[in-house]
């Protein structure tokens, strides 16, 4: 059975955060396991807010990945999908603070092989928007897997997660685990 360790939780607690990072991560783990809840403070009616992760190796370089997510919308019996070649963060979403919005943002990832200077990382990235919310419409789910385009496999040391285009509200909170088979 796999053994959860907390290496850092993050909680924000000011009104100027864009980015939450996870810097000079332990590199004694097999894998690792991201875990939070997020929302920003923007206010656009369409009640959502772009969302990024991004990852950088000791050398404080971008990891150039290629994957895709399948999603499926509230409401909706029709899963969709979209497959990318190249790039260096995987977008996403998440609720803001429009007026009477309540939703939420769960998010999960998972890291596989980290560390490892021999195999390829893989990721797995599952999040949403659920709660009461503005519009029907942004009610998501979002099942992604990336894996990382390095020729050298170099380890993640650097996990930045980032608020597109406004704040993190205060509260707002990830928590990094280190994974032990």
């Amino acid at each position: 059975m796999p053994t959860y360790n907390l290496l850092a939780d993050i909680t924000v607690s000011g009104g100027s955060t864009t980015v939450i990072s996870f810097t000079s991560i332990d590199q004694s783990y097999t894998d690792l396991a991201l875990f939070g809840t997020l929302k920003d403070d923007g206010t656009s009616a369409a009640g959502q807010s772009g969302l990024e992760m991004s990852f950088k190796d000791s050398g404080g370089n971008l990891m150039s990945m290629a994957g895709g997510y399948i999603a499926r919308d509230y409401g909706s019996t029709t899963p969709y999908s979209y497959q990318y070649s190249s790039r260096t963060d995987i977008p996403s979403y998440m609720p803001n603070n429009t007026t009477s919005y309540t939703g939420v943002g769960p998010q999960y990832a998972y890291i596989y092989d980290y560390s490892s200077t021999t195999v390829a990382k893989n990721i797995l990235w599952l999040n949403g928007i659920t709660g009461q919310h503005a519009q029907v419409d942004n009610l998501v789910f979002q099942a992604w897997r990336m894996c990382v385009n390095d020729s050298d496999d170099d380890p993640i040391s650097q996990i930045d997660i980032t608020s597109q285009s406004n704040n993190f509200l205060p509260g707002a909170t990830m928590s990094l685990y280190g994974i032990t088979a």
